[in-house]
């Protein structure tokens, strides 16, 4: 049952938060130079950035992407990458998650209209819908739990030495219906952060079932992509 929660989590990652702020060929031109390439890849999360006992794996895609984009209105049809890489996903235990991904965009303007595009569609009033849809699609057929309203709001973080930085979470309440956890109400816990330096763009998502992830661990991880966005700024 955890496995399953946890696996919706993922899901959830992926789509609204990773899916949402990657910017993955389907919707944005690209144009990949050796030196902007070489300054994204520098910029992700490594498996060396966290506490023994972690593991990272091959990063998935996911086939909602574009669906939640469209939903709340993101267009990135108008930017162009010159450079783009996405972590590994690491993990601790069966459901306490976290990935990154980092692009470099054609000039200054293209990171600051990527921020506002993204930012306008999580704050909008359609995000909450998008997101309830998604859970109930990859929650159906299972008995062991019922989902209930997701909520989705802007969240704080210690801010890092960046010039922009933005951040949500999103909580979705689970009912445990069947099985040793029955009758438990515990929540899925998501966190996206967005940093911006010059034309370069950051994200950091963190994911966690009955508890929210370590903020003190999510706080090293974004202070450390902050400190890599000014070493690749120069």
């Amino acid at each position: 049952m955890w496995v399953a929660l946890a696996a919706l989590a993922g899901v959830l990652a992926v789509s609204a938060c990773g899916g949402g702020t990657d910017i993955d060929e389907s919707a944005s031109k690209t144009a990949i130079t050796p030196e902007a390439q070489e300054q994204a890849e520098s910029m992700i999360l490594q498996l060396s950035d966290f506490p023994n006992g972690w593991r990272g794996s091959a990063p998935e895609d996911d086939e909602n992407d574009e669906a939640f984009r469209k939903c709340i209105g993101v267009d990135y049809s108008s930017l162009t990458r010159t450079g783009a890489a996405e972590s590994r996903d690491f993990a601790m235990g069966e459901s306490t998650e976290a990935s990154s991904s980092a692009a470099v965009f054609a000039n200054e303007q293209q990171a600051e209209d990527f921020l506002e595009e993204f930012s306008a569609g999580m704050n909008g009033n359609k995000v909450e819908g998008c997101l309830q849809e998604l859970v109930d699609e990859n929650a159906e057929g299972d008995n062991t739990f019922k989902v209930g309203e997701v909520d989705v709001g802007e969240f704080n973080v210690t801010p890092p030495n960046v010039e922009d930085a933005a951040a949500w979470q999103l909580v979705v309440p689970v009912e445990i219906t069947s099985g040793v956890g029955e009758g438990l109400t515990p929540s899925l816990y998501l966190e996206d952060v967005i940093l911006r330096q010059g034309d370069k763009v950051a994200t950091i998502e963190t994911s966690d079932v009955l508890t929210e992830f370590d903020p003190d661990l999510r706080d090293k991880l974004i202070q450390t992509v902050a400190g890599r966005m000014s070493d690749a700024s120069g």
